[in-house]
């Protein structure tokens, strides 16, 4: 059996998805052009002020269609696989693609790839230009649209969004499980070093207060009178100063005073549990 492909190019999707601004130019162009040589059919078109703001909802809400059938596919820890996605389960997004197939059955027509590649096509545009529409009802239309036409094509998986910049873009493997969500690229470097520079704070951290632990009962051995003109914060900062001289992982260059203020709940609860274990220095 012959597949029939949509007449989109993902690149189209990308654009009106991220920017909304090049289906605006066109039809602002589109609509100047033929007002100009058929100025007894149609008054002129408004400014272009009217045509960003149709770029603006044309991405609007092929973006609250993609979004909510893109949510069918994430887990409920953060985990995605597109693949997973399921239309049937984002009733919006749903309702629109059966509204637009219904308004404009899907026209089968031979592509320029030769007698036997066939597209499939949902609407014509070539003639809006006479139909006097308003720039944000036809970005409404278009809209629905490039969303029927997305679900009709076999690639509509690879598309995906950031969960870190909120971009859109295509993914490779549709079918592999994202741990921490769909990252772009340069997105999915930054995050990544960032979750690395975390861990090794936290581990660091907890390294260090485990030491306070150790050097607060040292303390509490002391004389009174040695611990009168011996502040325990101040005392205690210095310590962990020198101790952190002596590890390999250092995630800051000294300990300061408000750094044992800040966790000394934590450091008392470590010393009435009677915590011993202490990373060897």
């Amino acid at each position: 059996m012959a597949t029939i492909k949509p007449f989109l190019a993902p690149a189209i999707i990308l654009e009106a998805l991220n920017e909304g601004r090049r289906w605006a130019k066109e039809r602002q162009a589109n609509a100047t052009w033929w007002a100009t040589k058929a100025h007894h059919l149609r008054p002129m078109p408004p400014g272009p002020e009217v045509y960003q703001e149709a770029g603006r909802r044309l991405r609007e809400l092929l973006r609250s269609y993609v979004d909510e059938w893109i949510s069918t596919g994430i887990e409920a820890d953060g985990a995605e696989c597109t693949a997973d996605r399921d239309l049937s389960q984002a009733p919006q997004a749903a309702l629109v693609v059966g509204r637009y197939t219904d308004e404009n059955p899907p026209i089968v027509a031979i592509s320029d790839g030769g007698p036997t590649a066939l597209g499939v096509l949902f609407g014509s545009r070539r003639l809006e230009h006479l139909e006097g529409g308003h720039p944000i009802r036809d970005a409404e239309a278009e809209a629905a649209r490039l969303f029927t036409l997305l679900q009709a094509s076999d690639w509509r998986h690879t598309v995906a969004k950031c969960k870190v910049c909120d971009g859109y873009y295509q993914i490779s493997n549709p079918e592999r499980r994202y741990q921490y969500g769909t990252q772009h690229p340069k997105c999915a470097r930054k995050a990544s070093a960032l979750r690395i520079t975390r861990e090794r704070r936290k581990w660091a951290d907890d390294e260090l207060l485990a030491a306070a632990a150790k050097f607060v009962r040292a303390y509490h051995g002391k004389p009174p009178r040695w611990q009168q003109t011996h502040p325990i914060a101040v005392w205690l900062a210095k310590q962990l100063t020198a101790f952190l001289a002596s590890r390999l992982l250092q995630t800051r260059d000294e300990v300061k005073r408000n750094f044992v203020t800040l966790h000394w709940r934590e450091i008392e609860a470590r010393v009435q549990a009677g915590e011993r274990k202490v990373p060897a220095s």
